[in-house]
């Protein structure tokens, strides 16, 4: 009998805001929304970079406003990206919301991408949030998901509580990957260190995806280190074999966050910044390695004098 493969991304979602890795402030905050009248509770708005549990922390909080009920009964979720217009939006909110259950005082519209409507359909959800402003008995609370802030309207986010959910940590990252680890027995050896976590820059769907697959998570570290053991003479060669499997731009915004992370930008400001500008001019050649080479040899041999001068 063959077993079905669960997407481990589902499989591990956290169903309780207790259970969240991270954003600890927001999930006081909503806990403690979750004690007031449904009627008082506020729409939100939560924003910020994929993968950092915005939809996992929707979903949590709404599954514990009505614990014994199931969710579909409350609870609708909506894509903008995958309706066709807000004309059929319009009409599966009103559908929804006008439709009652005893015990269930108040829905609620989970809204994901909402920055990808266009302005006049931002308008029209606007109206539509004001029709219930003005009918509060059947008004749900409505959950707004978005990347990127600044593509809401104003009209839309001055209607809601925003919560910025950022990067996490790479200790909360690790520890998920340990329980993920612990329940599928896998090998302690397969979870990536917290600096090459801190590469991915807190993406935790993508990093739970290639553990799932078996995938090297911190395969742009492995590339630094190679390139900071490289000898001197041999620079070039091992820059010219790593950029056969990582693109230029990539290896710059990797090289500059392990240094960051060891603390380059306080002990040698000036050669980080150096550095960084020296990028930002690198970035501009995509197809040349000339400036890259001239660039790492110059930054290696000006940590190396300074660390020869301070011994």
């Amino acid at each position: 009998m063959s077993q079905t493969l669960e997407v481990w991304t589902e499989k591990y979602r956290p169903r309780k805001l207790k259970d969240i890795h991270g954003h600890v402030s927001i999930c006081k905050y909503l806990t403690r929304i979750l004690t007031v009248k449904p009627s008082a509770r506020p729409h939100l708005l939560l924003h910020g970079p994929p993968g950092t549990g915005k939809t996992t922390l929707a979903y949590a909080y709404t599954g514990e406003l009505y614990p014994k009920f199931s969710m579909p009964l409350f609870s609708m979720y909506l894509n903008a990206s995958d309706e066709r217009t807000i004309e059929v939006i319009r009409d599966r909110i009103i559908d929804f919301a006008k439709t009652s259950w005893p015990g269930i005082q108040r829905k609620v519209i989970i809204f994901d991408e909402v920055e990808t409507m266009t302005d006049s359909a931002q308008i029209a959800l606007r109206a539509l949030l004001d029709e219930y402003d003005e009918n509060p008995d059947r008004a749900p609370q409505f959950i707004f998901i978005c990347n990127c802030l600044s593509r809401v309207q104003n009209l839309i986010r001055s209607r809601c509580l925003c919560f910025y959910m950022g990067s996490l940590s790479p200790t909360n990252m690790q520890d998920m990957l340990i329980s993920i680890g612990k329940t599928e027995n896998r090998p302690e050896s397969d979870i990536p260190t917290k600096l090459g976590l801190f590469l991915t820059r807190g993406d935790m769907r993508q990093i739970v995806i290639q553990y799932q697959n078996s995938n090297i998570i911190d395969k742009k570290l492995q590339y630094i280190i190679r390139l900071l053991n490289a000898p001197r003479d041999r620079l070039d060669y091992v820059l010219d074999d790593i950029l056969q499997h990582i693109s230029q731009n990539h290896l710059l915004m990797a090289l500059l966050s392990v240094l960051r992370w060891l603390g380059w930008d306080v002990h040698s400001p000036e050669i980080f910044t150096g550095l960084l500008q020296g990028c930002m001019y690198c970035s501009l050649f995509p197809h040349s390695t000339e400036p890259l080479k001239c660039l790492l040899r110059d930054t290696f041999d000006a940590q190396e004098k300074k660390f020869a001068s301070a011994l």
